[in-house]
């Protein structure tokens, strides 16, 4: 019953929020939001990644680590929205998350486990252990608390620009306030769950790429 409730409360907080904002505000953060989603944000770092080995190995494994990592989550919930099992793509109920979240560490850790045995380039393999650690972690706050996977994953990519451009780092980073603004003028998240997200998004892939280059 108290369950029942929160979820309640929390839609009426949010709608409460689209109302009181312009017609135009809303309308640039959907847009925000759609162009920077964790799907097109994963896409440009695994191509990034592989753009700077640049070689047919690495395009091949970028590619097939799209497919599996990023594609077939997404199919998922596509299926879970055509089928009425969820409210939509952004899954803006956090139960509806569960499984999901499920589907995308299970997909990663095949696809990262696929990389080590079969010797992917080191860097994809790298991004792709940061991946399955950050979904880990999302996944676990998620249960309780409905912590912003678009900001951590924006985060977690501005790491990766800074590790394989240098001055490109900080131009992604920049973008990390306007999807969490995006995100809070939705009614998605509060501040404080956009700003936890980019923490973890942001830690986990430091740390992942440090440990790259100190091997």
């Amino acid at each position: 019953m108290q369950l029942t409730v929160n979820r309640a409360w929390s839609h009426v907080n949010a709608m409460a929020i689209r109302v009181s904002q312009p017609a135009w505000r809303e309308r640039w953060a959907l847009r925000v939001s759609h162009v920077l989603s964790p799907p097109a944000v994963g896409t440009a770092g695994l191509l990034a990644v592989a753009a700077r080995t640049n070689t047919p190995e690495a395009w091949a494994w970028s590619l097939a680590d799209i497919a599996l990592a990023v594609v077939l989550p997404l199919v998922f919930v596509v299926w879970l929205v055509q089928t009425g099992r969820v409210s939509g793509i952004e899954l803006q109920h956090r139960h509806e998350r569960a499984w999901p979240y499920r589907v995308a560490i299970l997909s990663a850790t095949l696809t990262a486990g696929a990389s080590f045995v079969f010797d992917a380039p080191r860097e994809l393999t790298i991004l792709l252990c940061a991946l399955v650690v950050q979904t880990l972690v999302l996944s676990a706050v998620t249960a309780w608390w409905k912590i912003s996977l678009h900001t951590a994953a924006i985060a977690g990519i501005a790491v990766v620009a800074w590790h394989i451009a240098g001055a490109a780092g900080p131009g992604i980073a920049a973008l990390v306030p306007l999807v969490a603004w995006a995100r809070i003028t939705l009614g998605r998240h509060t501040p404080a769950q956009t700003i936890a997200g980019a923490l973890v998004g942001g830690l986990i892939y430091a740390i992942a790429f440090l440990c790259c280059r100190a091997g």
